[in-house]
């Protein structure tokens, strides 16, 4: 066996000893840098070789190609990888059975071997490379692991704060030291996309929750039974919900959202959508209950 010692920890070269362990909540990504790093590869390639047993050249920082591969090397089961580790959770929630299903093959078993996203996101290399992290969660982990972790639901676009505490994500680029507290509505999003993926793993999966939205809209005297929608109300109320204090990129997405609800509604669209579209609506529709969709 060929080792050498890096920081405090021994790193093996060429060997399957000492696999490192993929700590809770941990994107693949993240872990695939530390296991990089403790190697002592000197290609990164190589080591995503071994990982995935395909020649991967990137890694997408939420939802990650090949699960089942990566799972089989580093032995963790494919649920437990897809449920806790991608933003699966957040995307399937959200679709029907059928696409769901091709969803889940596509993460465990694609061939692809770039970073392109399921659902219509995309990440490129360079910004993949570039994680965001919440200094306060960096602090924990190192007291509590001795290392920190890359938390999957920090890499999301459009999720700019930290629901645990309230801390606007930095990335390696950001000139501040010191975090800035985050903006109510960007934690509002992030504490339910945290409350959604508890709800996931309680009670699976719904298959109606386009025919749920109706039945709110409905309760709510904004649609009527033959399906039409009252759309400048649902304008008025849906900003009006909305109009705490928010950065750019949600207040953005709040006029998409709003654009793309009737076409959501009439099924004219694919539902495979960023779920943050989705969080906003049943955050509003709801009041924040996502146990009660």
């Amino acid at each position: 066996i060929s080792a050498c010692l890096v920081g405090s920890e021994m790193c093996i070269r060429d060997s399957r000893i000492n696999i490192p362990q993929l700590l809770p909540s941990e994107s693949i990504a993240g872990y695939v840098e530390r296991y990089h790093w403790l190697s002592c590869n000197t290609s990164k390639r190589a080591t995503l070789r071994t990982l995935f047993d395909a020649p991967i050249r990137t890694v997408h920082p939420f939802t990650p190609f090949r699960v089942a591969q990566f799972g089989r090397y580093i032995g963790v089961s494919k649920a437990e990888l897809l449920h806790s580790h991608t933003a699966y959770p957040l995307f399937a929630y959200f679709t029907d059975g059928d696409t769901r299903k091709r969803m889940e093959q596509r993460l465990l078993n694609s061939s692809r071997t770039n970073s392109t996203a399921v659902g219509g996101l995309i990440h490129t290399p360079e910004i993949a490379a570039k994680p965001f992290y919440c200094s306060q969660c960096i602090t924990n982990d190192i007291s509590k692991f001795g290392i920190n972790r890359r938390l999957v639901i920090h890499q999301l676009p459009g999720f700019t704060a930290c629901a645990k505490h309230a801390l606007l994500l930095q990335n390696l680029d950001d000139k501040q030291e010191q975090p800035s507290p985050g903006l109510t509505s960007d934690i509002t999003i992030s504490k339910l996309a945290e409350d959604l993926i508890r709800i996931t793993r309680a009670r699976g999966w719904l298959d109606d929750v386009q025919q749920r939205y109706w039945w709110k809209l409905q309760t709510m005297q904004m649609a009527t039974s033959g399906q039409h929608i009252r759309y400048h109300a649902i304008e008025e109320a849906f900003y009006h919900y909305w109009r705490q204090e928010k950065s750019s990129e949600l207040a953005g997405l709040l006029s998409e959202t709003l654009r793309l609800l009737p076409q959501i509604l009439h099924g004219s669209t694919s539902r495979l959508r960023h779920p943050i579209k989705h969080l906003l609506i049943c955050g509003w529709l709801f009041n924040l209950s996502l146990i009660h969709i």
